[in-house]
C-alpha cells in the first residue's frame, strides 16, 4: 500500500510541484527582462516591492500547497486493483527533459502573451483612466502583475483537471 498507493501520489505531488516552481517563477522574472530590454537596461524595476514579496508568500505557494496536500489523481482503491498505474510512472515519465522543457515553454508563451499584449494596447491607444491620466510605469507593473498572478494560478486548476482525468 505505501509504494503503490502513497508512492503513486507523491511522485505525482513532488513533480508536479518542482515543474511548477520553475513555471511560475520564469512566468515571474522574465516580464522584468523584457522591460528591461525596452528600458535601456536601467534599474527600474517593473514591479513594486510588496509584490516582489508576496508573490512567491501568498499569491502562488498557497495554491501548489493546496493542490500538494489533496491531489490524488486515482483513488487508494484503483491503484491497489491495477497495479499497472504505477509502473506508468516507475521511469521518471513526470520529470523528464521532454516534461520540463514543455513546462518552460509554457512559462516562456504565458509571460511574452502577458507583457505584449497589454504593451501594444498601450502604444497603440495610450489607456486613458477614469481620470483623464494614461497608464504610467507603476501601472503597467501593476497590470502585468495581476495577470501573472491570474495565469500561473490557473495553471495549477487546469494541471487539476488534466490529472483528474
Amino acid at each position: 500500500r505505501v509504494l503503490l498507493v502513497h508512492g503513486h501520489w507523491y511522485y505525482l505531488r513532488i513533480s508536479t510541484l518542482v515543474l511548477y516552481f520553475f513555471y511560475k517563477n520564469i512566468v515571474f522574472i522574465t516580464p522584468q527582462l523584457f522591460f528591461n530590454f525596452l528600458s535601456a537596461f536601467s534599474t527600474q524595476a517593473i514591479y513594486d516591492t510588496a509584490y516582489l514579496s508576496m508573490y512567491n508568500v501568498l499569491f502562488t505557494s498557497l495554491p501548489i500547497l493546496i493542490y500538494g496536500l489533496f491531489e490524488q489523481n486515482y483513488s487508494d482503491v484503483k491503484l491497489l486493483e491495477c497495479p499497472h498505474l504505477y509502473k506508468e510512472i516507475a521511469n521518471n515519465v513526470l520529470m523528464s527533459w521532454c516534461s520540463f522543457l514543455k513546462w518552460i515553454a509554457f512559462g516562456v508563451w504565458h509571460t511574452t502573451v502577458i507583457f505584449y499584449i497589454p504593451y501594444f494596447l498601450m502604444m497603440i491607444n495610450e489607456v486613458i483612466l477614469l481620470d483623464n491620466t494614461p497608464i504610467d510605469q507603476w501601472m503597467f507593473g501593476s497590470i502585468i502583475y495581476h495577470c501573472v498572478v491570474t495565469i500561473v494560478n490557473l495553471k495549477v486548476l487546469t494541471h487539476l483537471y488534466q490529472d483528474g482525468e
